[in-house]
């Protein structure tokens, strides 16, 4: 039988919620997500010359964008094989798990779902994903 989880992704953390008879078991990772856009360690913010900025540029969203891949193979890991899941999240960030994980880790759950969602407590959250699965 597929067990039922939601996922609340965005940019800082994932919380997860699993369904079961007994209740709703929760458990959060924290992001490594690099979202600052002008980062301090890549010199002067007034020095536009050129190739110097654009580099830097180039190098902020490489390691944006390998950060956002370690962490969403860190959500996936936690992900059963015969799980069913649902994922809610701030702007882009549950579509693009929800792409992510079914094109590298196919074997694992199938998100069954994204939609973006307000900021919402953890009592919402678990409302929200029996009210999903109910349906």
């Amino acid at each position: 039988m597929a067990k039922q989880l939601g996922i609340w992704i965005d940019t800082q953390k994932a919380v997860f919620v699993k369904l079961g008879k007994d209740g709703a078991t929760i458990k959060e990772i924290e992001s490594d997500i690099e979202t600052k856009s002008n980062p301090g360690r890549e010199g002067d913010k007034g020095s536009f010359w050129g190739g110097q900025h654009s580099n830097n540029e180039k190098k902020f969203f490489e390691r944006k964008k390998n950060s956002t891949d370690k962490f969403f193979k860190k959500v996936s890991g936690k992900i059963g094989k015969n799980d069913e899941v649902v994922v809610f999240g701030t702007g882009n960030t549950p579509g693009k798990f929800a792409a992510w994980h079914n094109n590298n880790l196919p074997e694992k759950g199938v998100v069954l779902d994204a939609k973006r969602s307000a900021k919402i407590t953890r009592n919402q959250l678990v409302a929200k994903i029996r009210k999903y699965f109910d349906n």
